[in-house]
This record gives C-alpha cells, sequence and structure tokens, in this order.
C-alpha cells in the first residue's frame, strides 16, 4: 500500500458517518468542535464558511474563478503541538465538543444566494511566516457584516455547489446563507434532516470520519484547519466524481445504497488529501506535500512503510534512494520533520498500535513485525510512545462512536 493509504489506514477508527441536511433560507448554524476530521460537501445551492476568529481557510480556488472578490490567504505547517495548543484555547472559549454526530448526524447542510457583502471587494488579511503556502482565495472584505449571535469569527468564505470542505481535526465553525442571517441552529445528535421553507434551498453532505485518539501522524498534523476543494473537474476529475456519486446516492438511493455510500466516504477522504498534497506540491512546497514531491524522500518512506520490521540504518535508505546519506538525512528532517530513523521508529510503534486494537496476535509476533526482536524492549519503545504498556493499550478505548442518523 502506498504511503498515503497506509497512513490514513492506520489512523482511522470504524466507519464514517454521514446525512444529507436540507434547509432553506434564511439560516444560519454552529458547529462545535468534534474529535476526528469533518468533512461537508455541498449538494445543491450554496452558503458561507465562517471560521473562528483568527484561523485561516486554505483554498484552492483560482482567483479568478470568483466573483465575491480578491485575496490572498496563507498557511503554514505546524507542529503538532501547536495546533493542539491552539486548538485547546478555542475549545476553552467557545461551546463544547458534541462528538463527530455533529458532522454525521445533524449537520446541517445550507442554502444559498446572493449575500449581503457579496458585492464588495477585498483583501483578507494574512500572516507571515516562514515556509508559507500562498493561495488565491474567494474572500469577502476584511471587516465583512457579521451574521447576528455570533460575537467572533473570521473571514468569511463562499462555498458552492460541488464544493468540499474538509476540516482535519474537526475545527469549529458556522455556515449561514447569507451574512446577513442569524445564527439560530447549534448542530447536535437527533436534527431534523428536512426543513421547509419558501427561501432558497441549500442542500449538504456532512459526515466525520473517526480518528484513533492516541494515535496521530504528523501528514494530518501539519494540515491547515480547514481545507476548501472548489468544485472543478479540470482541476482533480476523480474527486469530482467522488462527489457526483455520492449526490447520486445520496438524493435518489437504490439498492446496495448503505453499502455504497461508506465506500465513497473513504475514498472521498482519500481523493481530497491526495488533491490537497498534489496542488501543493510547486518547487516551493514545504513539509509533507514536499516529500512527495522529492524523490529520494518519497522513495525512503515507501520503504520504511513496506518494511517497517527491517533493521533500517540511514545507509540502507540512501542506497533505496539513490542519494549519499548526508543528502537523504538532510532532505528527510526538512520536509518531514525529523530524521529517517526516528521517523522508522514512528511508523513501527503506529503500526504496533494498529495491530494491537485490530488483531488478537501476540504482543512477542506483533514486536516481531515492527522490527524487535524482545518483547521487552518493544514494550519499553512502545511505552515510551504511548504512555502505556502494549497490553494496557490494547484494552482501552481509541474512537469515538460515530452517530449516523
Amino acid at each position: 500500500m502506498d504511503v498515503l493509504s497506509e497512513t490514513v489506514a492506520a489512523i482511522r477508527t470504524g466507519n464514517p458517518a454521514s446525512g444529507m441536511f436540507v434547509r432553506h433560507a434564511p439560516w444560519g448554524r454552529e458547529y462545535p468542535v468534534v474529535p476526528g476530521a469533518g468533512f461537508h460537501v455541498v449538494l445543491e445551492g450554496s452558503c458561507y464558511l465562517i471560521p473562528p476568529a483568527g484561523v485561516t481557510v486554505a483554498s484552492l480556488r483560482n482567483v479568478s474563478e470568483s466573483p465575491i472578490g480578491t485575496g490572498t490567504l496563507e498557511t503554514s505547517p505546524v507542529g503538532a503541538a501547536n495546533r493542539a495548543g491552539a486548538r485547546a484555547s478555542r475549545i476553552g472559549s467557545r461551546p463544547s465538543s458534541v462528538g463527530p454526530a455533529a458532522f454525521g448526524a445533524e449537520q446541517g447542510s445550507t442554502t444559498s444566494g446572493t449575500a449581503s457583502g457579496s458585492a464588495a471587494s477585498g483583501t483578507a488579511p494574512v500572516s507571515s511566516a516562514p515556509g508559507v503556502v500562498t493561495h488565491s482565495n474567494r474572500l469577502l472584505p476584511e471587516s465583512p457584516r457579521r451574521p447576528a449571535g455570533m460575537p467572533t469569527a473570521g473571514v468569511p468564505l463562499a462555498l458552492a455547489t460541488g464544493d468540499v470542505l474538509f476540516m482535519p481535526r474537526g475545527a469549529d465553525h458556522y455556515l449561514v446563507d447569507d451574512l446577513g442571517s442569524p445564527v439560530t441552529e447549534v448542530a447536535i445528535p437527533g436534527e431534523p434532516r428536512y426543513i421547509p421553507g419558501s427561501g432558497a434551498k441549500t442542500a449538504l453532505l456532512c459526515g466525520a470520519y473517526g480518528l484513533g485518539r492516541q494515535r496521530s501522524h504528523p501528514l494530518l498534523d501539519e494540515l491547515p484547519e480547514f481545507i476548501h476543494l472548489p468544485a472543478d473537474s479540470r482541476r482533480d476529475p476523480a474527486l469530482r466524481g467522488a462527489v457526483d456519486l455520492l449526490a447520486a446516492e445520496m438524493t435518489e438511493p437504490r439498492l446496495g445504497s448503505d453499502a455504497v455510500v461508506p465506500a465513497l466516504l473513504e475514498m472521498l477522504l482519500l481523493f481530497a488529501l491526495r488533491s490537497w498534497f498534489d496542488q501543493q506540491a510547486t518547487e516551493h512546497a514545504t513539509g509533507w506535500a514536499a516529500a512527495f514531491a522529492d524523490p529520494a524522500v518519497a522513495v525512503a518512506l515507501r520503504a520504511v512503510h513496506e518494511e517497517p520490521a527491517r533493521a533500517w540504518t540511514v545507509s540502507d535508505l540512501s542506497d533505496i534512494a539513490g542519494v549519499s546519506r548526508a543528502t537523504l538525512a538532510r532532505r528527510f528532517a526538512a520536509t518531514i520533520g525529523e530524521p529517517p530513523l526516528a521517523y522508522v521508529t514512528r511508523w513501527r510503534m503506529l503500526t504496533a498500535a494498529r495491530l494491537l486494537r485490530d488483531t488478537d496476535a501476540a504482543l512477542s509476533a506483533i514486536a516481531r513485525k515492527v522490527g524487535y526482536t524482545s518483547e521487552f524492549a518493544f514494550a519499553k519503545a512502545f511505552k515510551r510512545e504511548y504512555g502505556l504498556a502494549p497490553g494496557r493499550y490494547r484494552h482501552t478505548t481509541d474512537e469515538t462512536p460515530l452517530i449516523a442518523v
């Protein structure tokens, strides 16, 4: 399996939850933080995303595509600790988490229409940071009208039919049909999927992917809080095709839809991540996007993922990559953020954690699968990584139930 597929499989838990929701203007909804990764797909109509204050949205939309205004947006990959700290500070001052069901079981859909501030143009505020990646975006002015009931909010982003919004860490946010509409709903389990009305209609497919709370990986940790993938079959026909198939299955369920939809949702996650990394792969790319684009680093990563039990050395990896040890070590650390052998240990422990949860294999067998001849040495390394002995880890809860209604 390739690096992206292996990584996602290693940290995913359970099946994704999803639901289609329809609202008619005017409406406004608040979505609290959820564990795991959330998503919205606009199936019909349009709406506005309003992120928390100070949080930027990484969008792949070209400014020439937008009738709403112009602006540049910057994102800077940061470590998991920095993101976790920033997220914790937001959680402390915002509504508490309601679990992935807030996306999968209740996420309200959005309706469209021309926003009151849509005629204006302006530039979104940006921050400079080393190694930022700048994206053109469709944004409203720096100080747009805020919906009522929203004391603090970031710069709104217009979402159109076919757009995908991905939240790797389930960040809190608002969705409104128009910037003048009040926020009157909070996403909770058990809400009606369809609310009739005479205003403009918007239908959303909303959901969440369960991620192991004790397992993380820098590939996902460094992603922006919000990733906007606009509907554009020319840019990414595979993602567009997955969205179209999901729309068809959700709007007109047929025989087999209950099995088809979860499979399509898994595809959507991989296509969304692939689209993001593909379009970051420029000469100025940083982080994992740069790693995938660097032939030597990419080959070394694949080798580690394919054979975690091998007694790897930097010399072995550099031979496979076709570069010197010094070159590989430098490029690996510059893109992945840690030395090659440190990543070997990380991947071994993540693989072991997955085997502990998904199989009933003996600890000695798991130790051998991840390169340890001694069960004691394996247990020591595992506890250093996860804070728990392997046997105890196996019996702890690492996933949050997803409720799809």
